[in-house]
Protein backbone atom coordinates (compact mmCIF):
# COMPACT_ATOMS: atom_id res chain seq x y z
CA UNK A 1 0.00 0.00 0.00
CA UNK A 2 2.73 2.34 0.76
CA UNK A 3 4.61 1.72 -2.55
CA UNK A 4 1.60 2.58 -4.74
CA UNK A 5 0.88 5.58 -2.66
CA UNK A 6 4.52 6.60 -2.94
CA UNK A 7 4.06 5.96 -6.89
CA UNK A 8 1.14 8.24 -6.92
CA UNK A 9 2.50 11.01 -5.28
CA UNK A 10 5.83 11.03 -7.40
CA UNK A 11 3.25 10.88 -10.46
CA UNK A 12 1.06 14.05 -9.23
CA UNK A 13 4.09 16.06 -7.59
CA UNK A 14 7.34 15.53 -10.22
CA UNK A 15 9.23 18.62 -10.57
CA UNK A 16 8.56 21.19 -13.83
CA UNK A 17 11.85 19.15 -15.11
CA UNK A 18 10.38 15.70 -15.43
CA UNK A 19 7.13 17.39 -17.00
CA UNK A 20 6.34 18.20 -20.58
CA UNK A 21 7.43 21.50 -21.57
CA UNK A 22 5.33 21.26 -24.38
CA UNK A 23 2.22 21.17 -26.23
CA UNK A 24 -0.33 18.55 -24.56
CA UNK A 25 -1.40 15.86 -27.30
CA UNK A 26 -5.35 15.53 -28.24
CA UNK A 27 -5.88 12.59 -29.38
CA UNK A 28 -3.35 9.50 -28.23
CA UNK A 29 -3.22 6.33 -29.90
CA UNK A 30 -1.76 3.29 -27.93
CA UNK A 31 -0.34 -0.09 -29.07
CA UNK A 32 0.66 -2.72 -26.50
CA UNK A 33 2.59 -5.93 -27.52
CA UNK A 34 2.93 -7.98 -24.01
CA UNK A 35 3.88 -11.41 -22.78
CA UNK A 36 3.67 -12.73 -20.05
CA UNK A 37 1.89 -16.29 -18.05
CA UNK A 38 -1.62 -17.29 -17.08
CA UNK A 39 -2.84 -19.33 -13.80
CA UNK A 40 -6.42 -20.82 -12.97
CA UNK A 41 -7.13 -22.45 -9.53
CA UNK A 42 -10.45 -23.38 -8.35
CA UNK A 43 -10.82 -24.05 -4.35
CA UNK A 44 -11.12 -27.54 -3.49
CA UNK A 45 -15.21 -28.02 -3.54
CA UNK A 46 -15.22 -30.44 0.05
CA UNK A 47 -16.95 -33.24 -1.14
CA UNK A 48 -15.73 -37.09 -1.28
CA UNK A 49 -13.25 -38.29 -3.89
CA UNK A 50 -13.35 -34.65 -5.92
CA UNK A 51 -10.74 -31.97 -5.81
CA UNK A 52 -9.60 -28.80 -7.00
CA UNK A 53 -8.42 -27.92 -9.83
CA UNK A 54 -5.07 -26.01 -11.47
CA UNK A 55 -3.95 -25.21 -14.90
CA UNK A 56 -1.42 -22.55 -16.15
CA UNK A 57 -0.36 -21.51 -19.72
CA UNK A 58 1.93 -18.81 -21.59
CA UNK A 59 0.12 -15.53 -22.65
CA UNK A 60 1.30 -13.77 -26.17
CA UNK A 61 -1.05 -10.18 -26.37
CA UNK A 62 -1.39 -7.42 -28.82
CA UNK A 63 -4.02 -4.52 -28.19
CA UNK A 64 -4.82 -0.97 -29.15
CA UNK A 65 -6.75 1.71 -27.59
CA UNK A 66 -7.66 5.63 -28.48
CA UNK A 67 -8.10 7.79 -25.65
CA UNK A 68 -7.96 11.51 -25.17
CA UNK A 69 -6.68 13.42 -22.25
CA UNK A 70 -8.60 14.93 -19.46
CA UNK A 71 -6.74 17.11 -16.87
CA UNK A 72 -4.78 14.51 -14.67
CA UNK A 73 -6.03 11.63 -16.18
CA UNK A 74 -6.03 9.69 -19.92
CA UNK A 75 -8.90 7.68 -20.72
CA UNK A 76 -10.43 5.70 -23.52
CA UNK A 77 -11.39 2.30 -24.89
CA UNK A 78 -9.50 -0.15 -26.68
CA UNK A 79 -9.90 -4.01 -28.10
CA UNK A 80 -6.89 -6.56 -27.51
CA UNK A 81 -5.96 -10.59 -28.49
CA UNK A 82 -4.15 -12.79 -26.60
CA UNK A 83 -2.47 -16.21 -28.15
CA UNK A 84 -2.35 -18.30 -24.86
CA UNK A 85 -1.30 -21.95 -25.19
CA UNK A 86 0.09 -24.51 -22.47
CA UNK A 87 2.42 -26.98 -22.00
CA UNK A 88 0.08 -29.42 -19.43
CA UNK A 89 -1.12 -32.42 -20.42
CA UNK A 90 -4.82 -31.90 -19.36
CA UNK A 91 -5.67 -28.71 -19.61
CA UNK A 92 -8.33 -26.25 -20.35
CA UNK A 93 -6.85 -23.89 -22.26
CA UNK A 94 -5.63 -25.48 -25.42
CA UNK A 95 -4.27 -23.51 -27.74
CA UNK A 96 -6.27 -20.14 -29.43
CA UNK A 97 -7.20 -16.96 -29.21
CA UNK A 98 -8.41 -14.85 -26.70
CA UNK A 99 -10.18 -11.66 -27.26
CA UNK A 100 -11.32 -8.35 -25.34
CA UNK A 101 -13.01 -5.03 -25.17
CA UNK A 102 -11.73 -3.02 -22.09
CA UNK A 103 -12.10 0.85 -20.99
CA UNK A 104 -8.26 2.40 -20.46
CA UNK A 105 -8.03 4.68 -17.41
CA UNK A 106 -4.64 6.05 -17.07
CA UNK A 107 -3.38 8.68 -13.61
CA UNK A 108 -1.01 10.86 -14.74
CA UNK A 109 0.47 10.99 -17.63
CA UNK A 110 -2.13 13.22 -19.73
CA UNK A 111 -2.15 16.77 -20.12
CA UNK A 112 1.92 16.49 -19.41
CA UNK A 113 4.30 13.77 -19.56
CA UNK A 114 5.41 11.85 -16.49
CA UNK A 115 7.83 9.77 -15.21
CA UNK A 116 5.35 7.36 -13.53
CA UNK A 117 1.45 6.85 -14.11
CA UNK A 118 -0.84 4.23 -13.47
CA UNK A 119 -3.23 2.32 -15.79
CA UNK A 120 -6.37 0.69 -15.12
CA UNK A 121 -8.47 -1.81 -17.91
CA UNK A 122 -11.73 -3.15 -16.74
CA UNK A 123 -13.28 -4.82 -19.27
CA UNK A 124 -14.60 -7.84 -20.78
CA UNK A 125 -12.43 -11.31 -21.90
CA UNK A 126 -12.85 -14.36 -23.07
CA UNK A 127 -12.64 -16.94 -20.42
CA UNK A 128 -10.53 -20.64 -21.16
CA UNK A 129 -13.38 -22.28 -19.28
CA UNK A 130 -16.69 -21.26 -20.41
CA UNK A 131 -15.19 -19.79 -23.43
CA UNK A 132 -17.19 -17.02 -23.35
CA UNK A 133 -17.57 -13.34 -22.14
CA UNK A 134 -16.59 -12.54 -18.15
CA UNK A 135 -15.89 -9.41 -16.82
CA UNK A 136 -12.36 -8.42 -15.79
CA UNK A 137 -9.71 -6.30 -14.22
CA UNK A 138 -6.62 -4.98 -14.91
CA UNK A 139 -4.01 -2.67 -14.18
CA UNK A 140 -0.35 -1.73 -13.47
CA UNK A 141 2.01 1.19 -13.25
CA UNK A 142 3.88 2.57 -16.50
CA UNK A 143 7.77 3.55 -16.55
CA UNK A 144 6.90 6.25 -19.28
CA UNK A 145 10.14 7.42 -21.05
CA UNK A 146 11.30 10.87 -22.42
CA UNK A 147 10.73 14.08 -20.41
CA UNK A 148 8.22 15.79 -23.06
CA UNK A 149 5.40 14.78 -25.79
CA UNK A 150 6.48 13.75 -29.17
CA UNK A 151 4.45 12.22 -32.03
CA UNK A 152 5.48 9.07 -31.43
CA UNK A 153 6.45 7.90 -27.40
CA UNK A 154 7.28 4.64 -25.73
CA UNK A 155 6.52 3.19 -21.88
CA UNK A 156 7.24 -0.17 -20.36
CA UNK A 157 4.32 -1.81 -17.81
CA UNK A 158 4.24 -4.58 -16.12
CA UNK A 159 0.62 -5.53 -15.11
CA UNK A 160 -1.78 -8.30 -13.39
CA UNK A 161 -5.22 -9.54 -15.08
CA UNK A 162 -7.39 -11.11 -12.97
CA UNK A 163 -11.31 -12.47 -13.64
CA UNK A 164 -13.49 -14.99 -11.86
CA UNK A 165 -17.27 -15.53 -12.58
CA UNK A 166 -16.61 -19.32 -14.61
CA UNK A 167 -17.48 -22.72 -13.10
CA UNK A 168 -18.26 -25.93 -14.29
CA UNK A 169 -21.11 -28.83 -13.33
CA UNK A 170 -19.25 -32.38 -13.04
CA UNK A 171 -20.27 -35.36 -11.29
CA UNK A 172 -18.33 -37.99 -8.89
CA UNK A 173 -19.34 -41.73 -7.67
CA UNK A 174 -19.20 -42.76 -3.90
CA UNK A 175 -18.00 -46.03 -4.04
CA UNK A 176 -17.62 -46.21 -0.29
CA UNK A 177 -20.51 -48.67 -0.37
CA UNK A 178 -20.14 -51.08 -3.02
CA UNK A 179 -19.67 -50.63 -7.08
CA UNK A 180 -20.86 -48.55 -9.26
CA UNK A 181 -21.49 -46.30 -6.48
CA UNK A 182 -23.98 -43.45 -5.73
CA UNK A 183 -23.72 -40.49 -8.09
CA UNK A 184 -23.05 -36.73 -6.57
CA UNK A 185 -23.08 -33.42 -8.30
CA UNK A 186 -20.73 -30.89 -7.83
CA UNK A 187 -19.31 -27.88 -9.16
CA UNK A 188 -15.74 -25.88 -9.17
CA UNK A 189 -15.80 -22.00 -9.47
CA UNK A 190 -12.65 -21.24 -11.58
CA UNK A 191 -10.26 -17.70 -10.79
CA UNK A 192 -7.61 -16.73 -13.46
CA UNK A 193 -4.97 -14.55 -13.05
CA UNK A 194 -2.16 -13.19 -15.63
CA UNK A 195 0.79 -11.72 -14.91
CA UNK A 196 2.69 -9.72 -18.12
CA UNK A 197 5.20 -7.16 -19.01
CA UNK A 198 4.82 -4.67 -22.12
CA UNK A 199 5.95 -2.81 -24.65
CA UNK A 200 3.75 0.61 -25.21
CA UNK A 201 3.84 2.38 -28.37
CA UNK A 202 1.86 5.56 -28.47
CA UNK A 203 1.04 7.94 -31.68
CA UNK A 204 0.01 11.44 -30.11
CA UNK A 205 -2.03 13.69 -32.12
CA UNK A 206 -1.46 17.84 -31.17
CA UNK A 207 -3.21 20.99 -31.20
CA UNK A 208 -2.79 23.36 -34.19
CA UNK A 209 -1.82 26.77 -32.70
CA UNK A 210 -2.46 29.98 -34.15
CA UNK A 211 -0.62 32.59 -35.12
CA UNK A 212 -1.62 35.82 -33.93
CA UNK A 213 -0.81 38.62 -37.00
CA UNK A 214 1.61 41.06 -35.77
CA UNK A 215 0.36 44.86 -36.13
Amino acid sequence: MKTKLIILILVFMSPPFLRSQGISPKIKIRIQASAGGVYTRTEDPGVFSAHGEYYYAYQYSIQGAAFLPLHYFNIGLGTGLSYRYSTNLIDIYGSGLYPKVFVLLEIGNARARTPFSFIITPGIMQGPVWKKACLYIGGGPSFNIGRKFRKITASITPYIEFHGGEKKDLKYFDTRMGHPGIEHDYTLHYKTITFNLACLIQLNSFKKIKKQASK
